[in-house]
């Protein structure tokens, strides 16, 4: 028998002005999936402003330490190969968490 394990991760609720425009609010909310942070999910013309993305996340990430958010990293399995480390959401303890903007 097969026993899969679930993660629970905690949500930590924030003020929605804390993100200046739509581009924060999505790395907010979405920050503790791999990707969001480091600036992989960005597309197309968006990679050409590629530091200004970078730029706006770090003074995101900066706001969010008021409120026990930091930009930290996790390991994340991927199947078939080693593990990965990838930014995400992190509290002071270094657990992964989902930020609700409120």
């Amino acid at each position: 028998m097969n026993a899969t394990a679930t993660t629970t991760i905690k949500k930590v609720r924030v003020p929605r002005h804390v993100a200046r425009g739509h581009y924060q609010l999505d790395v907010l909310t979405g920050g503790h999936h791999p990707g969001v942070l480091s600036g992989a999910e960005l597309a197309g013309e968006a990679r050409k402003w590629s530091s200004k993305y970078a730029d706006s996340r770090a003074a995101l990430a900066a706001r969010l330490r008021d409120y026990g958010v930091y930009d930290g990293y996790a390991v994340f399995g991927v199947s078939g190969g080693p593990p990965r480390r990838c930014r995400v959401w992190v509290d002071a303890e270094g657990q992964r968490v989902r930020v609700i903007a409120e």
